[in-house]
C-alpha cells in the first residue's frame, strides 16, 4: 500500500506528462467538499470520494492502478471539455472531439488505461451514438 504522499507524488508526476492544471488535481486527505475528488486510504484499501457538502461518490480500490486510473479518466475528461469547447465544430457531436481528445491523454500516460477507457466509451456509444445533426 502506498501512502497518501506517495500517491500524491505519482499523480503529481502523471499529471505533468499531460500538463494537467491544477485546478484539475485532486486532493489527498482532506476534501474541499466542493465537488473535487479526494484520494483517501487505509490499511487496505485506496478511496476515491467525491464530496459536495455531502458523499457523492464512493468508490473503493484495492489496486493503485486502478486508483490511478480513476483519478486520470477524470482529469483528462475535464481537459477534453475544454478542449472540445475551444475546438468546436458545427454539425459535429460534441462528445466526437471530446472522446478522442480523452483517449489521446490518456495514451500518454497509460496505453491500457486508453483501451480500458476506449471500452467504456463504446458502451456509452451502444446506448445513445453520436448525433452530428
Amino acid at each position: 500500500m502506498y501512502n497518501l504522499m506517495e500517491i500524491e507524488n505519482k499523480i503529481e508526476q502523471l499529471a505533468k506528462i499531460i500538463d494537467a492544471p491544477f485546478s484539475q488535481m485532486v486532493t489527498f486527505g482532506n476534501s474541499r467538499d466542493d465537488g473535487t475528488p479526494n484520494i483517501e486510504v487505509n490499511d487496505s484499501d485506496y478511496f476515491y470520494v467525491i464530496r459536495d457538502r455531502m458523499i457523492c461518490e464512493n468508490r473503493r480500490a484495492q489496486n493503485f492502478d486502478e486508483l490511478l486510473y480513476w483519478v486520470f479518466s477524470g482529469i483528462c475528461f475535464s481537459m477534453s471539455c475544454k478542449y472540445e469547447l475551444e475546438n468546436r465544430k458545427p454539425q459535429m457531436d460534441t462528445r466526437r472531439i471530446m472522446f478522442q481528445y480523452q483517449l489521446e491523454l490518456l495514451n500518454k500516460i497509460n496505453t491500457e488505461w486508453c483501451w480500458k477507457r476506449k471500452r467504456e466509451i463504446g458502451k456509452i456509444l451502444d446506448s445513445t451514438p453520436y448525433d452530428d445533426n
